[in-house]
């Protein structure tokens, strides 16, 4: 019995170390099997980072630019900043994509504008001398006149002395000339002519009518003198303005007068020819502004031999002007950009994507290029946006749940964001750290705020961003420099009215943060007023319903609205409702 159980024992054994070599020969077939198969995948496998889709590897690792988890391409639709769409949809809403590119930004400048007289062609004709318009030869306004071409005849007994004194001198030509010479001056500073004159000394005896004549080619714009008029020295006869040359005078914005510089080419129309475009250059910029109008002239010089331009004629002008800088810029048609408050969106399209998937992309555009903006953050040369169809890209993203313009106001900045409540914690804590700079405000007491804000500052550090994760580190790496940058000018400021107004963008970026991050367990106010920092309009946070402005304290403590209420199921102790501005 008791060799029976050895072998019963040693049996079972066997079957044990059997069972347990089989199973180890097995697994380790099937987990070569399986790495195998996951190498393969992976040597296929190009992986990206969903905040960043210009970033592309052959491993997964963490993103180059913000330190995320890459992620496979085929997961980007999944990220809520991603719209994916059917071939079919882009086509029926006509969505059309074009790659950015660096180059040097022209702004399309349009004015409007007079044709006007050239003020160096007028010519005044006055009269020289005493006397009385006998005869009149024109008689109306409008007429074109040549050079030489006789306006009037006047009786004046000056004239008679002078035409008397030059027949004497005559007489002494050979033995006097000076005199002779003299007398000839004479009637020469009267304004008449080297012709006249000759015609004088062959007539042999003064004349009773000496002609008054055009001394340029022109159209008569101005008559004074009427047949029978008795004139002084200096008394204004006509006005002659030759056309042959003319001005185009445009009106230029004093945003634009920076764009337009002298010698600039300007391509214009007429309202009267409109099958026909002049072209002309810059000639001179008037340098004063007209208080009124708020505009500077600019004027170009005109050669109008053919007078077909009348003045007083309505022009219509552009100006492609380059920016003033060397360095090329990423510019793109104002077609792509969506505007929501103070931010610009743009969609880009991403690569390597197995079906069109638009990305919503905040940007920072600059100078406005008239048909263009051109942009100084968050494209790079060479991606895709979308540049016509761009708002039915968002409608869809909205409809689809996905982060987009029009739903900014319940999904918050890039979305709501699952964060951790220990973040939430840190938050709140620096959100009561900013109420007691936003109420030293209220009190405009100076070095109170500032204290507040070196508290303000010194919480900042303190954050750890161990715990956000993908978008919402990217968030918070945004905003939380921004947050940082508006600290720091705040604590440079020397008086009360420069800290309000470094208030303002410390206020706008922790408002992104917190209405996509939330605080915890407590309730917050977004308040606006539209007359701070200069009428432009700023928000604050509150942690009352009663509106307290910390852009004016006492001037106008109660200037402003509720416009959100943040972690609205907190509940708390109702303030005193405030609708409307108070003032």
């Amino acid at each position: 019995m008791k060799l029976l159980n050895n072998k019963t024992v040693l049996i079972i054994l066997a079957l044990l170390v059997g069972l347990f070599l089989g199973k180890m020969f097995f697994s380790t077939e099937n987990e070569t099997k399986e790495d195998h198969s996951k190498h393969q995948v992976a040597e296929g496998q190009i992986w990206t980072c969903s905040m960043h889709p210009q970033i592309r590897q052959n491993e997964p690792g963490k993103c180059p630019i913000c330190g995320m988890d890459l992620i496979p391409v085929d997961e980007v639709g999944d990220s809520p900043l991603n719209m994916e769409m059917s071939e079919e949809a882009v086509r029926l809403a006509d969505i059309q994509t074009a790659k950015v590119q660096l180059t040097d930004p022209e702004k399309e400048i349009f004015m409007h504008g007079k044709v006007k007289v050239d003020e160096r062609k007028i010519s005044i004709i006055t009269s020289r001398f005493e006397g009385r318009i006998e005869k009149l030869f024109i008689d109306f306004t409008g007429v074109s006149v040549v050079k030489g071409q006789k306006l009037a005849s006047v009786y004046s007994p000056q004239l008679i002395t002078a035409q008397q004194e030059l027949f004497e001198a005559l007489k002494y030509k050979d033995s006097n000339p000076v005199l002779y010479k003299a007398a000839r001056n004479k009637l020469k500073l009267w304004n008449i002519t080297e012709e006249q004159i000759i015609a004088i000394e062959k007539g042999g005896e003064p004349k009773q009518e000496v002609d008054i004549v055009s001394p340029v080619s022109g159209i008569v714009t101005t008559r004074m003198a009427t047949l029978g008029d008795y004139v002084k020295e200096g008394t204004k006869l006509f006005e002659v303005v030759d056309l042959s040359h003319v001005w185009i005078v445009f009106d230029a914005y004093e945003l634009d007068i920076p764009w337009v510089k002298k010698g600039d080419k300007i391509t214009f129309k007429v309202s009267s020819i409109a099958d026909k475009a002049f072209e002309g250059n810059v000639d001179f910029i008037d340098p004063l502004i007209n208080p009124k109008t708020r505009t500077a002239s600019v004027r170009v010089d005109f050669n109008n031999n053919s007078e077909q331009l009348k003045p007083e004629m309505f022009v219509e002008g552009r100006v492609s002007a380059k920016l003033p800088i060397k360095e090329t810029k990423i510019i793109v048609p104002k077609s792509a950009v969506m505007w929501t408050g103070k931010r610009s969106i743009v969609y880009t399209k991403l690569k390597n994507a197995n079906k069109p998937t638009f990305q919503f992309r905040e940007i920072t555009t600059g100078l406005d290029l008239g048909t263009h903006y051109i942009v100084e953050h968050g494209l790079e040369e060479g991606e895709e946006i979308v540049v016509n169809g761009t708002f039915k890209v968002d409608a869809a993203a909205q409809l689809a749940g996905k982060n987009s313009m029009m739903n900014q106001q319940t999904t918050g900045y890039m979305g709501q964001y699952h964060v951790s409540e220990g973040f939430k914690q840190q938050l709140t804590l620096f959100f009561n750290q900013y109420i007691a700079l936003k109420n030293a405000l209220v009190d405009s007491d100076f070095e109170k705020a500032k204290q507040k804000g070196i508290s303000l500052q010194q919480k900042l550090k303190t954050f750890d961003m161990t715990e956000l994760h993908d978008e919402a580190h990217e968030l918070w790496m945004k905003k939380g420099e921004n947050i940082e940058v508006a600290i720091s000018n705040f604590l440079s400021a020397k008086n009360i009215d420069e800290q309000r107004i470094s208030f303002e963008p410390l206020s706008e970026n922790l408002s992104v943060v917190i209405e996509s991050f939330g605080l915890h367990g407590v309730k917050a106010y977004k308040d606006y007023c539209p007359m701070a920092v200069n009428d432009e309009g700023a928000i604050w946070l509150s942690e009352v319903e009663e509106i307290r402005n910390p852009y004016f304290g006492e001037k106008m403590l109660k200037c402003g609205e509720v416009q959100k209420v943040i972690n609205s199921e907190i509940k708390t102790e109702k303030s005193k409702p405030v609708t409307g501005h108070n003032h």
